[in-house]
């Protein structure tokens, strides 16, 4: 224990006091009782900031001697640094005046933002500027007339120069504008990590197109309503079509077929008689989408200029360029595959995706970013926590500079186990939603990381995080509110959804100017007393799943939609290996039996892998509060599927029987699987079933789409998927 000297308040000089006796000791009294309500709240905060209950970190002592009140605060060294201590006490001060001055306002309206630390936190009258900055299509393409021999894209035993990409990509985009594509237009981009579908990008872009990236592994319904919620015109398949995309055969508007390994397409490009647009910063570039609340996901809009002044921040900050190697490890229906992406390509760097039957899953991902000498990457925590604790030769140097970790909150234990495996590169920890274009926020790891959950740093430039209260009261230091981020690179909005938009992005209050627009996270946050944002996690139930944004209301919705479905909630939870999933709690009707496998397999036909739950509780009835909302603290505690075999086991039959089940074996951690038993019924889950895709992909040199073990989840029916997708590439 640690005591700090006594603080002793004078209030005999200003602020003025009551000259009767009686006055004055009613203002001692009440002035004793805020000490003990301040006091209390110093205790309930100690306790959220150090995450684990700890008798009494700080206590407040408070005498009363005439005139003066002497404060005295005992606390815990091992929880809290002098400084934070220091600070809280200038804040008591601060608050206390407010009190003593004008007693008469609401408690909302009075600041914890003190003259000591003002400098530390933003200011939103503050005017910010912005650029005009070059589309990232010009920044790509200046780099290829500077240096056309240097390569763009490596991939297994393939690479393509600068001038090859901006060659094919130039005839995309000229084929696209021969069809009929306008400036605005939203083109879908199908197809798996490659050369085609980079080249496709860039060249819908260059045509002036707003892209729509539409992830392989999407369940085909999911494409749909993206399709349809976008009003894209135009389509782009980069490689063979599948059988479960024959609805693209129904859309009016021209669909382009474009080769992934030379991203030519099937007729004339016509490049000689079209000229490119002009593109400018104030031009639409892509719409991504985020799960929604309705059943229907969010389509978010963004623009050149929000994306070149995030690359161009990350490239210049960090030093980014030529010999330089950035892994593409993202699926393309997520906003943070442009990082991924653009990044080198505006940098005269090399990008890197893996190849189509390459594995990167747990066991190897480690081994590639060494044996492919990658030396920028980024990631979720989450899959590069599944990396460390999968097979890692450690006999090969790593070439890795930068790390950057996003979408999820990051640890300081993971911290340290990645220096331990990759000892030579730099932690940054990334943070901003969608809706403000990829990162606003960044955090440079120190040699000693702070304890837990580490912070999300500072702002880009022209970028704020305001951190406000009930009131839109300005939070002071440690103290905790809900996070709007403040930028004019924020993205342009919902798609189809006014209220929404009216909702999430409010004008400053800080600010008469209309186009002074704050955007409304959800998440809680804090200022440290360092200047760092730290997050404390979301005011609402959204949750993130492998980095992937959830609304569970999204998947109450679409679960709403079977017909024996009466009521249901869907709630996160850590599995036995300290993973979030997510859980459903149902109640069907009793007319009308169904099954777990029906129900997960009706979700995974319309939703991401990801926003699939993993556990299904049947119940009689839901929990209700008073107010008959769902009594979430009142659900039942669920029971992690048995990881064992089915009642009625059978043996498998073939080579590709039993080379399935034993990669289901080797996953799951089951000795011995029947060809009858259910992946999920075993213990399976969204990110376990990444790796088994991504070993059926390595072992028989076929690739499934990852919905389809959803669909097919025995080893019988996935073994007859994959016989079947060998007979087609043999052409049988």
């Amino acid at each position: 224990m640690k005591e700090k000297p006594n603080i002793r308040l004078d209030y005999s000089t200003p602020p003025p006091v009551p000259d009767n006796v009686a006055a004055r000791a009613r203002v001692g009294r009440v002035l004793g009782v805020l000490a003990a309500i301040v006091g209390l709240y110093m205790l309930v905060l100690s306790v959220r900031q150090s995450r684990d209950y700890v008798h009494n970190p700080r206590s407040m002592y408070v005498e009363e001697w005439g005139e003066e009140i002497t404060l005295r605060l005992v606390y815990q060294s091992a929880l809290f640094a002098a400084n934070r201590i220091s600070c809280l006490l200038d804040q008591y001060q601060h608050l206390l005046e407010q009190l003593v001055e004008s007693p008469q306002l609401n408690i909302h309206s009075y600041s914890l933002v003190t003259e000591s630390t003002r400098a530390l936190l933003p200011d939103p009258t503050e005017t910010l500027e912005t650029v005009d900055y070059e589309p990232v299509t010009e920044l790509f393409r200046s780099w290829a007339r500077r240096t056309p021999a240097s390569i763009a894209i490596s991939q297994q035993d393939s690479s393509w120069s600068y001038a090859e990409l901006d060659q094919q990509s130039t005839a995309i985009a000229s084929l696209l504008i021969s069809k009929g594509v306008r400036q605005g237009d939203v083109i879908g981009i199908i197809g798996l990590p490659s050369y085609g579908l980079i080249a496709s990008m860039l060249g819908a872009l260059l045509s002036g197109g707003v892209i729509l990236p539409m992830d392989w592994n999407l369940p085909p319904q999911r494409h749909q309503v993206m399709w349809n919620e976008a009003k894209a015109r135009y389509l782009i398949y980069v490689g063979a079509q599948r059988e479960e995309d024959e609805w693209l055969n129904t859309i009016s508007d021209v669909i382009v077929s474009v080769d992934d390994v030379t991203a030519e397409t099937s007729e004339p490009s016509a490049e000689s008689n079209v000229t490119l647009p002009a593109l400018t910063a104030d031009l639409p570039a892509y719409v991504f989408f985020t799960s929604g609340t309705t059943g229907t996901p969010k389509g978010v809009l963004g623009w050149h200029k929000g994306l070149s002044q995030f690359l161009l921040w990350q490239r210049d900050t960090f030093s980014i360029g030529p010999g330089d190697r950035a892994a593409q490890m993202t699926g393309i229906s997520f906003d943070v595959v442009l990082r991924d992406i653009f990044l080198p390509l505006v940098s005269g760097a090399t990008l890197c995706p893996p190849g189509e039957l390459e594995d990167v899953g747990p066991e190897h991902a480690a081994d590639w970013l060494r044996q492919n000498e990658i030396t920028i990457l980024h990631a979720v925590p989450t899959r590069a926590q599944s990396w460390l604790d999968g097979a890692m030769a450690q006999d090969q140097p790593a070439a890795l500079r930068y790390t950057f970790f996003a979408g999820e909150p990051l640890s300081d234990v993971l911290v340290q186990r990645w220096r331990a495996a990759f000892p030579g590169s730099e932690i940054v920890n990334l943070y901003g939603p969608t809706e403000t274009t990829l990162a606003k926020f960044f955090y440079r790891e120190p040699a000693d990381p702070p304890p837990g959950m580490q912070p999300v740093g500072v702002a880009l430039p022209e970028t704020q995080a305001l951190v406000l209260r009930e009131g839109r009261q300005l939070c002071g230091i440690g103290d905790i509110g809900e996070v709007f981020v403040r930028t004019p690179y924020r993205s342009l909005g919902y798609l189809n959804a006014p209220d929404e938009n009216q909702r999430r992005f409010i004008p400053n209050p800080f600010r008469t100017d209309d186009n002074d627009v704050l955007y409304r996270t959800g998440d809680g946050g804090r200022y440290r007393p360092d200047g760092n944002l730290e997050l404390v996690g979301r005011l609402d139930h959204q949750v993130k799943i492998q980095g992937v944004r959830v609304e569970p209301d999204e998947i109450m919705a679409i679960l709403m939609q079977h017909p024996a479905m009466k009521s249901c909630v869907v709630v996160p939870w850590k599995d036995e290996q300290g993973q979030s999933i997510l859980v459903a709690f149902v109640v069907v009707s009793k007319e009308q039996r169904v099954s777990t496998h029906e129900l997960r397999s009706h979700v995974s036909r319309q939703l991401p892998a990801a926003m699939v739950p993993s556990i299904y509780v049947f119940l009689e009835r839901l929990p209700l509060t008073p107010n008959g909302k769902v009594d979430r603290l009142a659900l039942p505690l669920p029971v992690q599927p048995r990881r064992e075999s089915g009642p009625v086991f059978k043996a498998p039959q073939n080579p590709t029987e039993q080379k399935l089940a034993k990669i289901w074996a080797d996953v799951i951690g089951v000795e011995e699987i029947g060809i009858h038993d259910n992946f999920f019924d075993l213990g399976g889950h969204s990110m376990l079933a990444t790796r088994v895709i991504a070993q059926v992909r390595e072992t028989f040199q076929v690739q499934l789409p990852l919905c389809r073990l959803f669909e097919t989840p025995t080893v019988a029916r996935m073994a007859e998927n994959i016989d079947a997708a060998r007979r087609l590439d043999d052409g049988l």
